[in-house]
């Protein structure tokens, strides 16, 4: 989609059906939160265009921007999240420590003993089949040729390219 947004030609080889595969079978989770430090921006930027993409695409792709939330039962896990909020932080992330009261208060109905947990509130995630069909009709409304059920066993290369 986004090489021949540029005006690029593509093609799309899919083993399968598209979708059907990883890119549909996934959680969905657009995270920043927990990430390497060298991943962040490159996931700062895609939580952005998550943002946007359903109006991009012109589809549902049942994105919710409803936050990311990790617990914790063990001091030394409570000990990450602290450390990685200071990373968060020098990002511009919205990731907090919270406290079981803090915890309790985002979710009511939680159980369990949790020592605390950290919240990105700027996280989400989308419905991955929906989402990786919107691509690919997107892609071909932009020319993009669609090739499924085709496997790909080798790639042959002129002069390196």
């Amino acid at each position: 989609y986004y090489l021949a947004k540029r005006g690029a030609s593509a093609v799309l080889i899919e083993k399968d059906e598209i979708g059907r595969a990883q890119s549909g079978r996934n959680w969905g989770f657009i995270r920043q939160q927990g990430r390497h430090p060298l991943e962040l921006p490159l996931m700062i930027e895609s939580n952005r265009i998550w943002s946007g993409l359903e109006r991009e695409l012109g589809a549902d792709v049942e994105w919710v921007q409803g936050g990311n939330l990790a617990l914790a039962t063990a001091p030394d896990r409570m000990g990450l999240f602290e450390a990685w909020c200071k990373t968060a932080r020098e990002h511009g992330l919205d990731t907090n420590v919270l406290t079981p009261a803090e915890l309790k208060q985002l979710i009511p109905d939680l159980h369990g003993e949790w020592l605390g947990g950290m919240y990105t509130q700027s996280d989400g995630h989308a419905e991955p089949r929906k989402a990786t069909q919107a691509f690919a009709y997107a892609a071909a409304a932009r020319g993009v040729r669609i090739v499924e059920r085709c496997t790909v066993e080798s790639i042959a290369t002129t002069n390196g390219a």
